[in-house]
This record gives C-alpha cells, structure tokens and sequence, in this order.
C-alpha cells in the first residue's frame, strides 16, 4: 500500500511498515476513514460493510459532507494525534485531504471509490476495494 506522508515541501511516498503492535498508544484510533459518499458513480454500501468489518480500536469512520467539512475533519485528526488519515473516494477527495494534511505527521492513505481514481492507479493502489484496503492496513509503502 502506498501511505503518503505530507511534508511542508508537499505530498511524498515513504517507506513506512505499519506496525500494528504500536498503533494503539493513545486514546484515539490511529486509522481515520473519511469517506466522500459523493465521489464516482456507485454506491458506497460495499465499502462501508467492508470497513464496518475492521477493529473499531484501531479504525474510525466519518462520511464528509463537503470539501471544507473534510477539511475540518482532518485538522481535528492532526489535533488528535492520529497517525494515519485515509481517503475514501475519487481524486478530489485524495486532493482535498492531502492537501489539508501538508505540514503534518498525519500519513496519508487511499482507499479508491471515484470514477478515475488517477492518483490511485499511478501510486499502484488496487482498484478492488477490498485488495486496497489489505494494502492499507498492510502498508508498505516506499518514498
């Protein structure tokens, strides 16, 4: 899986192996999902069974409602101390997210559910819901 690691320079890869063992050393979750029910042509009722499937000590779920409320999402996730922010939905939300992330040590994940999906499939993300979301909570990435 390809996390990105938001730099003050911008948006770069890392080599970075999630190591489930230290994930949990605060009192939130270190997984944040924000999905963009907006984004592509399908429904997201797969995705969301699929990610109501993982372990609520280490993922949390919240649909954005807009780009500036995605935004908002993802300066209360940085505040919190999370470590990995995951976007749910096409590029637009891939943009929106890594951009608010810029300057943070809050890991950028994707979890494509657009119609194009061109961040995704140039950084190698699976399209299959399923494989991309092992590639995530198996991450490892390279920079």
């Amino acid at each position: 899986m390809y996390l990105t690691r938001c730099e003050n320079s911008g948006l770069s890869v890392v080599n970075e192996k999630v190591n489930k063992n230290h994930l949990k050393d605060s009192n939130v979750s270190p997984f944040l999902f924000l999905l963009n029910d907006k984004s592509g042509t399908k429904s997201k009722r797969s995705v969301r069974h699929l990610l109501s499937s993982l372990d609520n000590d280490l993922v949390s779920i919240e649909e954005t409602e807009s780009k500036e409320h995605a935004l908002i999402l993802c300066q209360k996730a940085i505040d919190e101390g999370r470590k990995y922010v995951i976007a749910v939905g096409g590029d637009g939300t891939v943009n929106s997210i890594g951009s608010a992330l810029i300057g943070s040590d809050t890991t950028l994940g994707i979890l494509p559910t657009g119609s194009g999906n061109g961040i995704a499939r140039h950084l190698g993300i699976s399209m299959n819901q399923s494989k991309a979301l092992n590639q995530i909570l198996n991450a490892s990435t390279h920079r």
